[in-house]
């Protein structure tokens, strides 16, 4: 979808179209006359226009990310205590230290059975709200582009697999449908700690714990620890941003834990050193030690604008611990790796690039993006 059939599609949000929305979720009828409602309809708009984000801002209209574009809905200019009195009633975010702190603040809530991830913060025209559309219509890994191999890895008994990317590449959503397809198909105890909550899971097969970081528990590197002592199969660590959250969670999977996590990094090599770095240089040989023991993958991806406007599409790499890698890792070699990986597509793995050329090669993406995500 281009820019100018957007902003119609937008224009088209009539009062006749918001209230038939409203009467899907009935719940906030009564609220139809206040700010809250308003916003309750961008969330509708952003939705049904299939976009990733919205953005509420003072003293601007709300804006949408589709496919990577930023695009204003036709909709009247936002003010701090609009904004304010939504986040006061509909979402746990105090907004009395948002306004004296200087200090962002995250949640997550589900609106109009929509779950979105939010991150409330002050620039100098007052407060805004960035979401993230986290509601998947579809789980199904062919679908969304996710690497089939994950399945087969995903029933491991232990070991650390990695989903990596820049922001907004899709990590949250290839965690989720792994975490599924287990909950499916395995009889085991998945801890999930999580900044904030994202995707609401049920037990299946699986005793599903899903823990707040900062609510539930003080940081992901206490959390790890505390896992280890509540009898887990699994652990999913929503993101290992540093060194505490790391050193753990290498160890929960060195003890017989399956643990998943997230980097934002680009490029299955580039995440191991990732993970190196953050050590001082006298510890690095024992981390290249450890991650060389108990890795089992590294999965890279980034999203892309397709041929067709509105769309993206899902480019990964894919890293398999071998013996070979994990020598490699262990011997601070890791200049050797990616070409171990375009010669181990028997087990596998491909290259990024690889990816790429298979989505240009089906017509899927223009010579331009091909050249402009290479990593």
């Amino acid at each position: 979808m281009n820019s100018e059939a957007l902003h119609s599609s937008c224009r088209t949000a009539t009062p006749e179209r918001r209230m038939a929305c409203d009467d899907r979720d009935i719940s906030f009828s009564e609220k139809n006359e206040n700010a809250g409602s308003a916003i309750i309809r961008y969330i509708d708009i952003a939705r049904e226009t299939g976009a990733s984000d919205l953005h509420l801002k003072a003293a601007a209209k709300p804006a949408i990310r589709v496919a990577g574009e930023v695009v204003f809905l036709d909709e009247p200019v936002m003010n701090d205590e609009e904004i304010l009195s939504f986040l006061r009633d509909y979402t746990s975010v105090d907004t009395e230290r948002l306004i004296s702190d200087a200090q962002a603040l995250d949640f997550a809530v589900t609106l109009e059975g929509v779950r979105l991830r939010g991150n409330a913060y002050k620039d100098y025209r007052g407060i805004n709200v960035a979401f993230r559309l986290l509601t998947i219509a579809n789980q199904d890994f062919e679908t969304l582009g996710i690497p089939e191999i994950l399945k087969s890895i995903a029933m491991k008994r232990s070991g650390l697999v990695l989903i990596t990317g820049p922001t907004g590449s899709g990590k949250t959503t290839t965690l989720t449908c792994v975490i599924e397809y287990i909950n499916a198909l395995k009889h085991a105890h998945i801890i999930m700690l999580e900044d904030p909550i994202e995707f609401i899971h049920s037990n299946d097969k699986c005793i599903i714990s899903q823990r707040e970081i900062g609510k539930d528990t003080p940081s992901f590197g206490d959390a790890i620890t505390e896992a280890m002592r509540e009898d887990p199969d699994i652990i999913m660590v929503g993101e290992m941003r540093d060194r505490e959250s790391i050193e753990t969670a290498l160890r929960a999977a060195e003890t017989g834990h399956l643990v998943f996590s997230t980097l934002h990094t680009k490029g299955a090599v580039n995440s191991i050193s990732r993970i190196v770095d953050v050590f001082p240089v006298e510890q690095q040989a024992q981390i290249r030690t450890q991650l060389g023991m108990s890795l089992l993958a590294v999965v890279s991806q980034q999203l892309l604008p397709g041929m067709k406007s509105g769309k993206r599409h899902l480019a990964t790499e894919v890293l398999i611990a071998n013996d070979a890698i994990r020598s490699m890792i262990k011997q601070n070699k890791l200049h050797m790796v990616a070409s171990t990986i375009q010669i181990s597509k028997n087990e596998g793995m491909y290259t990024m690039k690889s990816s790429l050329e298979k989505l240009l090669d089906e017509g899927i993406i223009s010579q331009d993006t091909f050249y402009a995500y290479q990593i």
